[in-house]
């Protein structure tokens, strides 16, 4: 899955959308779309650049991408999850879905 991390970003930052609009020299629902990380079907080129080079990153700091988990994954996981908690292991549910995504 394709994410976009400009709220994220945003938050580090204590950036407001209308910051990063004027900064960027885009329209607010631009970076709203973008913020939201919604009705994202197709992201512009010349907004992408815009704002990378407004916030002073590459690319791949802005979108990512992430595995998708089926319901069977989740309960994959959950199953193990439960495993190691029998025999006293504390892995996380996160560092269980990065070794399930290798």
């Amino acid at each position: 899955m394709i994410k976009c991390r400009l709220s994220t970003i945003m938050g580090e930052r204590r950036l407001k959308v209308a910051d990063v609009a004027r900064g960027a020299d885009l329209h607010r629902n631009v970076v709203t779309r973008y913020y939201k990380d919604a009705g994202i079907d197709m992201m512009s080129k010349e907004a992408l650049n815009k704002l990378c080079t407004f916030l002073k990153l590459p690319l791949g700091d802005l979108i990512i991408w992430e595995p998708e988990f089926t319901k069977e994954d989740e309960q994959d996981i959950a199953d193990a999850r439960a495993a190691l908690a029998e025999a006293g292991d504390d892995t996380s549910l996160e560092e269980l879905k990065e070794e399930l995504a290798l």
